[in-house]
């Protein structure tokens, strides 16, 4: 056989397998749809409201596995179920109640509202750091231990603030 006749059969051959394959796939797909139409049950009204209960009672009459003394099994009642014996119960005192001393009345100390602050970064200028701050929407540009608005600099790092408000300390990092 020559090259020319060994490629056009191998070809047909090709073109015959994708054939079969993409037949298959389309009647897969058009059976799927036409079961899915015809599949779906009927029920009627009449059927759906028909309830079965269950009949099965089970025997209770065996030693409870848990119960010490030998011999105490449960009688089933229609109310509910008791041991025949009760085991013995050990009398347990009642904890002496603990004395504490009372509360020293503590400080209130009013809550302080803090005005909308937002750290920037930071600047270095003739060794010094300076904080670029904005504060209530006003930018600033703030040294170590001064302040705007009341609003104090302790400290400055590269990531975060400290900030003293009325007398309390706040760190805002970054934003």
């Amino acid at each position: 056989m020559s090259k020319k006749t060994t490629t056009y059969v191998l070809l047909s051959v090709v073109i015959v397998i994708w054939a079969v394959i993409v037949w298959r796939i389309f009647g897969y797909i058009s059976q799927d749809s036409t079961q899915q139409q015809t599949a779906m049950p009927v029920f009627k009204k009449d059927s759906l409201q028909t309830v079965r209960y269950d009949t099965v009672q089970l025997n209770l009459r065996y030693p409870d596995p848990f119960l010490k003394q030998k011999g105490a099994a449960y009688i089933p009642s229609q109310q509910n179920t008791e041991p025949i014996e009760k085991p013995a119960t050990k009398k347990v005192e009642q904890p002496k109640p603990i004395q504490t001393p009372s509360p020293a009345v503590s400080e209130v100390k009013p809550r302080v509202f803090w005005p909308q602050i937002q750290y920037d970064g930071t600047i270095m200028s003739k060794g010094s750091k300076l904080a670029m701050l904005r504060i209530n929407g006003q930018s600033y540009i703030v040294a170590l231990g001064k302040s705007e608005q009341d609003v104090l600099v302790k400290r400055i790092y590269q990531d975060s603030i400290l900030l003293l408000y009325k007398h309390e300390e706040k760190t805002i990092s970054k934003k």
